[in-house]
């Protein structure tokens, strides 16, 4: 949601931020897709990367706002997307969330059935190695528009030393598909998270993302 706040209230916040960020790295990665120009590879967008057949910006039936990002699934292939890496600051939780949904391509309305199975995955070592946290299957596709799939990785499972990046994989497994996600969230729960998004205008300044202080 946005949030109102004043000048002096939001240098108090940053002040926050900064000195917890000095200390320590935070996973903070929030991406809406909002910002690509329609049909090119989410691969152009802040260190996230896609396999062929590639995730692109489309506008068509976006889950959230006006954009989402889609890749077409048919004979058997299969693709992934993945995250930017960041540093973990470690001692809190990680919660990961996206909206998600799968389409036939001939008519554009949500397929059930055994047509697709996507795995969810994370990394701490920079992609050396994946830990499977959930699979969706016919049992999990959406019947009424998007999904959200969300998970927490417990604190116990995390330390300074790592490195967090998750991977969507999806492959075919009948018919001719696309396949969206959107308003992608990982997010360390630290007690002051930083804003996402700053909008300023002459009067206030608008947060996009619920502040929490700790």
């Amino acid at each position: 949601m946005n949030k109102k706040i004043t000048f002096k209230s939001l240098f108090a916040f940053v002040i926050c931020c900064f000195a917890l960020n000095s200390l320590n790295a935070q996973v903070l990665i929030y991406e809406d897709f909002e910002s690509g120009d329609e049909s090119t590879s989410v691969g152009t967008l802040n260190d996230w990367t896609t396999s062929i057949p590639e995730f692109t910006f489309t506008q068509t039936d976006a889950c959230v706002g006006s954009q989402s990002i889609s890749a077409p699934l048919n004979g058997g292939n299969n693709t992934f997307v993945t995250s930017p890496t960041q540093n973990v600051q470690g001692g809190n939780d990680l919660d990961i969330s996206f909206q998600y949904k799968v389409v036939d391509a001939s008519n554009g309305n949500l397929i059930s059935g055994n047509v697709v199975n996507i795995e969810l995955e994370y990394s701490l070592d920079g992609g050396t190695t994946w830990v499977n946290y959930d699979t969706i299957d016919q049992n999990d596709l959406p019947t009424s528009d998007c999904s959200t799939n969300s998970f927490t990785i417990p604190s116990s499972n995390l330390t300074s030393t790592d490195t967090f990046t998750w991977r969507f994989t999806a492959t075919n497994l009948s018919g001719d598909l696309l396949v969206f996600v959107d308003n992608f969230a990982a997010i360390e729960q630290v007690g002051c998270i930083q804003p996402v998004k700053i909008t300023v205008d002459e009067s206030s300044i608008s947060l996009t993302k619920q502040i929490l202080l700790g």
